[in-house]
C-alpha cells in the first residue's frame, strides 16, 4: 500500500466524516525544517472527531490495536504501511490549536500542522506525562526546532510554553542545551 496511499486514506476519511485532523509527530516535525525519521503518523484530533473516522480506517484495513481514553494506534493489515496513531485532547484545547494551525501538503493530500510553538507544547507535554523513553526522542525535537526556526529561547512566549507544559526544570535545560549546540556551531 505505500505511504502515499495512508494520506490519501487519511485525506478522504476525515472529509468524509466532517473530521478535523492535526498531523503530529515526525511528520510534523518535518514540515518545520527538519527532518528526521519516522515510523508512523500521528494525529491529534477529538474522541468524537476519532470515532468518526474509525468505519473507514476499519474498511481500509486498519484494525485497532490499542485504545485508551488518549490514544488509539491503527494497524494496516499491509506490512508496508505505517500505523497511524491518534492522541485525543478535549474540544475546547483542540480548538485552540486547531485555530493556529495550518495548511500543508504532504504526498498530494492537504491536511494541517499545529502551530509551531502548539508543536512544541505538544512534544514538552510528552516530555512531561510519558514514558522516561519519551525524551531521547522529543527533547532533540524540541531542540532542533527552535535552531531550524530561529525560536528566541530567552523570549516570554517560549519561556511561558516550557512552564506551562514541560517538566519541572525543562526551560533551563533547553536554554543551556540551546546555548551549547550553538557554541558547537561556530
Amino acid at each position: 500500500m505505500g505511504n502515499s496511499n495512508v494520506f490519501e486514506i487519511i485525506a478522504t476519511a476525515a472529509r468524509k466524516g466532517d473530521v478535523r485532523l492535526l498531523l503530529i509527530g515526525g511528520f510534523a516535525v518535518n514540515a518545520y525544517h527538519y527532518a528526521r525519521n519516522t515510523k508512523d503518523i500521528d494525529f491529534l484530533t477529538t474522541d468524537e472527531g476519532y470515532r468518526k473516522l474509525s468505519e473507514t480506517f476499519s474498511a481500509a484495513g486498519y484494525e485497532e490495536s490499542v485504545r485508551t481514553d488518549v490514544f488509539a494506534k491503527r494497524v494496516s493489515k499491509d506490512s508496508e504501511a505505517m500505523p497511524v496513531d491518534f492522541l485525543f485532547v478535549d474540544p475546547k484545547t483542540f480548538e485552540v490549536i486547531w485555530r493556529d494551525s495550518k495548511d500543508i501538503n504532504i504526498l498530494g493530500q492537504k491536511l494541517r500542522i499545529p502551530s509551531l510553538m502548539h508543536l512544541v507544547a505538544l512534544k514538552l507535554h510528552a516530555v512531561k506525562r510519558g514514558s522516561k523513553d519519551r525524551s531521547w526522542k522529543d527533547i532533540p525535537d524540541i531542540l532542533n526546532l527552535i535552531v531550524a526556526n530561529g525560536v528566541d529561547v530567552g523570549s516570554s512566549e517560549f519561556k511561558e510554553i516550557c512552564l506551562k507544559y514541560g517538566p519541572d526544570g525543562i526551560y533551563l535545560e533547553l536554554l543551556k542545551l540551546n546555548g551549547e549546540g550553538q557554541r558547537g556551531r561556530s
